[in-house]
């Protein structure tokens, strides 16, 4: 256990690819000092492993990586239970009772103001915090998948203006974006041990 304000939280599976994208753009997050990484390798197949050793040799001290590799049985093998265990290493990398658990997907290539974003929301008050997640400008869809992606945006936005309508949340004011999934998460580390953690889904 350490002193450190927050880890950022990583399952992966066969994201050799990706990994080196996810981590240049943490690397270059608008925070100081440097980044606490926890990385959940499970039941790959492909060489993450070296694509990690690669980012960390070329990020020196600014990323401050711990990666664990896992062979999980098929009952056990999904997204529940590697963010969990991606979470718990990151856990034991932070102040247990203010630091903060950042969690991400290995395909995902956060904004330089992604850490501070959730660092201010967490200072304001907040014990959780739900990133919005968005197609990447450098990767755009294809035609049709962009035109159904609008759609669907437009689609959740009617449905959050209807439930600020008639059922207003306090703790998740408009206005809002809906999207409190693992692949752009912060929270508390009391939190986050009071809950239980992850579940196993």
């Amino acid at each position: 256990m350490t002193d450190a304000r927050f880890c950022v939280c990583v399952p992966a599976r066969d994201e050799a690819d990706r990994l080196p994208i996810l981590l240049d753009a943490l690397a270059r997050q608008d925070v100081d000092g440097p980044i606490r990484v926890s990385i959940l390798i499970n039941n790959t197949v492909d060489d993450s492993v070296a694509a990690v050793a690669r980012a960390q040799a070329a990020w020196g001290e600014r990323l401050h990586l711990a990666v664990a590799c896992h062979d999980l049985p098929p009952e056990r093998a999904h997204a529940g239970t590697a963010r969990r265990l991606a979470m718990e290493a990151g856990l034991a990398r932070i102040d247990p009772d203010r630091g903060v658990l950042i969690s991400t997907d290995a395909d995902t290539r956060p904004p330089s103001d992604w850490i501070s974003a959730m660092l201010r929301a967490i200072d304001a008050g907040l014990d959780i915090v739900g990133g919005r997640i968005v197609v990447d400008d450098a990767e755009p869809l294809a035609a049709d998948m962009d035109a159904m992606q609008v759609k669907l945006d437009r689609y959740w936005a009617c449905v959050r203006a209807i439930e600020d309508d008639i059922d207003p949340c306090r703790w998740d004011p408009a206005p809002r974006h809906g999207d409190h999934t693992g692949a752009s998460l912060a929270i508390l580390a009391p939190l986050y041990r009071a809950a239980g953690g992850v579940p196993a889904i």
